[in-house]
This record gives structure tokens, C-alpha cells and sequence, in this order.
């Protein structure tokens, strides 16, 4: 190889190092696609100094310039999205008006059913009794549900109907055979 060429694709690879750490810490995002231009325009001259130029052309055609031109289109796109939906950067001369603490929720008119056979039983017999009162846990609906306590301003709970019998679609039966049997698996030695 000739001295001028290795001189050459070491200045060019110096250069691309050089692009890449500039692209990383630019701070201005068109500063950074166009130092990622410049490095596949320098990519696409040492693809040529290698004796590939097809493969240089389509460095420059598509790596310096579609990619380069989406990125900028997709930046002034962003920018100004984010001006119009950012606040005027105006001093406000009147005084804002202070944000009204929220409502408190009305306290309950009586207190909760639990609470009143606790008083009058004790705690022991509340338990016993609220035990003889639960579904059986096989009954549909029975479970986690029946430990949740009502939650003070939350929404009343919907009942869930569940389908019948009849209205479950048996899969089973819709399945066709397969059209190769399957052979049983073979016992390892």
C-alpha cells in the first residue's frame, strides 16, 4: 500500500472518532445531525479509498443525506411542538390566585354495622357471628372479596353476573383431529 493512502485512512478514521465524540457531547441536537452527517460523508470516502463504491454511494446518498434531512425535519418538528405547548416566558405583574384546598369528605352519619356489634357483643362473638354469616368458600363470588373493608368515599361495589352452564362454549368438541397422529414419547434408557 502506498504511504499517502495509509496516511489518508488514518486521518480519515481520526476524523470519524473525532465526529462521533462531537455528536455525543453537542448539546444543540441540529449541531449533532450535522456532525453525523459529516462522519458518514467521511465513512463514505474510506468505503471508497477501499475500493467499495457502491457501498461509498450508498453511505452518502443515504447515511449523509435522507438520514441527516429526516433528523432535522424531526427536530424542528419537536422544537417547535414543544414552544407552542410551553408557557409564555412573560413576568406576570397580577397576583395569581392561590389554589383552594380540596373538600374534606363528609363524615359518616352512622358508624358501620361491624362497629356496633363490636360494642354491643364484644369483639370474640362479632368474629363468630360474622364466620356463621359467610358464604361457603365454594359458592361462586366467595374469597378475597368478603375480607375487603369499604373504603370511606369509594364507589359502590357492581355485582359481577356470572354465565351458566349452558353458556360456556365447549372448545373440546371444536377442535379438529389432527391430521398426523401423534407418536407417545419414548422412554429415556
Amino acid at each position: 500500500m502506498n504511504a499517502s493512502v495509509v496516511a489518508l485512512q488514518i486521518a480519515l478514521g481520526l476524523g470519524m472518532v473525532a465526529m462521533a465524540v462531537s455528536v455525543l457531547f453537542l448539546r444543540n441536537l441540529m449541531a449533532s445531525a450535522v456532525s453525523l452527517a459529516g462522519f458518514s460523508l467521511l465513512l463514505a470516502l474510506e468505503f471508497y479509498i477501499l475500493q467499495a463504491p457502491d457501498v461509498a454511494i450508498a453511505e452518502a446518498g443515504i447515511g449523509a443525506g435522507l438520514t441527516t434531512a429526516i433528523f432535522m425535519v424531526a427536530i424542528r418538528a419537536v422544537t417547535a411542538k414543544g414552544k407552542k405547548e410551553a408557557p409564555p416566558a412573560t413576568p406576570q405583574t397580577q397576583e395569581s390566585p392561590k389554589p383552594e384546598p380540596p373538600a374534606e369528605s363528609p363524615a359518616p352519619a352512622e358508624p358501620p354495622a361491624e362497629e356496633s356489634r363490636q360494642d354491643a357483643a364484644g369483639p370474640a362473638e362479632a368474629q363468630a357471628e360474622d364466620a356463621s354469616n359467610a358464604p361457603p368458600m365454594d359458592a361462586p363470588g366467595a374469597g378475597a372479596q368478603q375480607d375487603a373493608a369499604p373504603v370511606e368515599g369509594a364507589p359502590a361495589e357492581v355485582p359481577v353476573a356470572e354465565p351458566a352452564e349452558s353458556e360456556i362454549p365447549d372448545l373440546k368438541s371444536e377442535i379438529p383431529p389432527s391430521p398426523t397422529p401423534i407418536p407417545p414419547e419414548k422412554e429415556a434408557p
